[in-house]
């Protein structure tokens, strides 16, 4: 997905044919469901497809106005 060198790309994983390229989509891989339990699955099965984004930056946070409560 690199290669095409968009900033973003979805690529659908129902259109893709086996290639040596796409390999893994096609087989079972580990992947760590819900960021810690390893699971094993084929990623064509189980996903729609994949989004890349080249570019990506931590968010800037809005500071709140503090509210004076009346008791």
């Amino acid at each position: 997905m690199h290669q095409v060198q968009s900033p973003a790309l979805f690529t659908d994983f129902s259109q893709l044919e086996k290639n040596s390229g796409n390999k893994w989509i096609f087989t079972k891989t580990i992947f760590l469901e819900s960021g810690t339990m390893p699971t094993l699955f084929v990623p064509r099965d189980q996903l729609d497809g994949a989004l890349l984004v080249e570019s990506v930056s931590p968010p800037e946070y809005l500071k709140r106005k503090k509210i004076n409560k009346k008791t």
